[in-house]
């Protein structure tokens, strides 16, 4: 926090200090949240994204299966929010942005994804993934 003083006319800096409670959970909920844990378990999920994809696409059309999907896991997700932080309202003024970062950063993202694991076998698709980095 900055403050003038009005004698000479010096900008001074004063130190503000607040006490923040802090945060701790359980000690079931540190073990689940290990990074390694929970690096290992997203790359689980991550590896068997493919397949269970596949097979999917065999009883239902991409897009609408990846809207079920997607739709699904919003609901959950915001459920989740709720409950752990209770406010789930957006910054004044940010809804367009994050809005517009959704439209392009997973709706345009996956429907190609999903058509494009629709149309090649599996392994073609987990091999270019994994190009890519």
């Amino acid at each position: 926090m900055s403050s003038t003083d009005s004698g000479t006319g010096e900008i001074g800096v004063r130190e503000v200090r607040a006490d923040v409670p802090s945060i701790t959970h359980s000690s079931f909920f540190n073990k689940l949240a290990s990074p390694d844990l929970t690096m290992c378990i997203v790359v689980i999920i991550w590896g068997g994204n493919f397949a269970v994809l596949k097979t999917a696409y065999a009883q239902i059309a991409p897009f609408p299966f990846t809207a079920l999907r997607f739709g699904l896991a919003t609901v959950l997700m915001l459920l989740l929010l709720w409950w752990r932080e209770g406010d789930c309202r957006f910054p004044a003024g940010s809804f367009g942005k994050f809005f517009w970062l959704g439209v392009v950063g997973n709706t345009i993202y996956q429907s190609l994804f999903a058509n494009g694991l629709a149309r090649k076998n599996g392994g073609f698709a987990v091999a270019g993934q994994t190009a890519q980095w």
